[in-house]
């Protein structure tokens, strides 16, 4: 008959129970995330309320307006493009907001816009004229930027 020494039976312990307290661990968890979770149980529905009011803002938009590579013109260290947006009058500048949004692939950003390589696209609005400008982080103009379509957003508040 082969006896094992005390430390390899010892250590066979130790892991069996080490085992044990694992699984029993990983039981106790599973138990306590399946009773924690609740089930959002919708209650009574109650009376209609009256209709509220309209809102305080126009919003103004445009369809999509589309900047080619072409109208991209290199000054300095950055790409500038300009476009004309008659709808950007000195009221919405002054008391409205305007947002521009760049189309990347299917989805629409809002500017500004910070692409994967560390270069970024913003904007700048005057009375009619919206200016674009695309420059990496570091200071450096970066690739000219490619054709894109963007789209102008204007909110002025309703007098």
């Amino acid at each position: 008959m082969i006896r094992k020494s005390s430390k390899t039976a010892m250590s066979q312990d130790l892991g069996n129970a080490l085992l044990n307290l694992s699984a029993r661990m990983i039981i106790i968890a599973g138990f306590a995330l399946l009773f924690a979770c609740k089930k959002n149980v919708a209650g009574p529905k109650g009376e209609s309320g009256p209709t509220g009011k309209n809102g305080n803002l126009d919003q103004y938009y445009t369809s999509m307006i589309y900047q080619p590579d072409t109208a991209w013109t290199l000054n300095g260290k950055l790409w500038e493009s300009y476009f004309s947006a008659p709808i950007i009058t000195s009221e919405a500048i002054l008391e409205g907001e305007i947002k521009i949004y760049l189309q990347v692939q299917t989805a629409w950003y809002c500017l500004p816009y910070v692409e994967q390589n560390d270069a970024f696209t913003q904007y700048a609005v005057q009375n009619g004229i919206v200016r674009l400008s695309r420059k990496k982080m570091h200071l450096a103009p970066g690739a000219r930027p490619v054709s894109a379509n963007y789209r102008l957003v204007v909110f002025i508040p309703r007098k």
